[in-house]
């Protein structure tokens, strides 16, 4: 199904800006810039462009590679959500830019070790968009005292150097971690485009997420995760309705 077409399917969820329609992902006759050509552009992208390419659809800045400084420029701005990779980071960050009143609401989107649990909680994200395996839910759960959206991390793609769950087993861990773990509220899932210079690969990736998504909104998924710096456009008209943008963002305020 051509994205266009999903993109209508899901638009009750989070209707899609109109973008720069150089990608028409799944048409006859389609034309792919090429990655360096795409890239170039996107160097040139400034803050304001980024924010209205991204106006309807939840903007998430990724902020692993910047200090609290960068984070409350941003959030001054009007960003207003934040996912960190590490737990550590999250809790220092929160820390220090909490007496600044700015209501940024916190991700978590990096891989969660067993011993960082505990402090995960403690930070009460709005959204854990990393949940990738049965196991890792039921330990979370385990020590949870409130309820906790989260997301499950599918790795589409298929690469070894990504995390998240085989999109064969995705389902049917879905709905496991709903029946078993009363305390993590699934809402949807997240995933990484394909590494590739070829956009077909990186679209096809995009389009199976977003076929997982669909399968699973009649089991209350409401939020579909993909999309980075690089190629946050093609996730965006493959159906995305959160994306995770970072040096894109942030370079934008040197």
């Amino acid at each position: 199904m051509a994205c266009k077409a999903r993109q209508a399917q899901s638009a009750k969820f989070a209707p899609v800006a109109q973008l720069d329609r150089a990608f028409d992902c799944g048409s006859k006759g389609l034309r792919f810039e090429s990655s360096r050509a795409h890239h170039l552009q996107r160097k040139t992208m400034n803050l304001d462009e980024i924010l209205e390419k991204t106006k309807n659809v939840r903007l998430v800045a990724a902020s692993k590679y910047v200090g609290a400084s960068e984070i409350a420029r941003l959030a001054k701005l009007g960003v207003s959500e934040f996912g960190e990779n590490q737990v550590q980071a999250l809790a220092q960050k929160k820390e220090a830019l909490n007496s600044e009143n700015l209501g940024i609401k916190w991700h978590f989107i990096g891989t969660l070790q067993n011993n960082k649990i505990n402090l995960l909680i403690k930070q009460r994200p709005i959204l854990w968009q990393s949940c990738n395996s049965l196991k890792l839910a039921q330990a979370v759960n385990q020590r949870l005292d409130y309820t906790l959206p989260a997301l499950l991390e599918v790795n589409v793609a298929d690469e070894a150097s990504k995390s998240g769950l085989d999109k064969a087993l995705a389902v049917d861990t879905y709905l496991q971690i709903q029946a078993e773990c009363d305390k993590i509220a699934l809402c949807g899932v997240m995933s990484i485009g394909a590494h590739s210079d070829d956009e077909r690969e990186v679209v096809r990736s995009f389009e199976q997420t977003f076929a997982l998504y669909e399968s699973l909104q009649k089991h209350g998924a409401n939020v579909c995760s993909m999309g980075m710096s690089g190629d946050f456009e093609l996730a965006i008209k493959c159906g995305a309705n959160m994306v995770r943008l970072g040096s894109i963002l942030f370079k934008n305020l040197a």
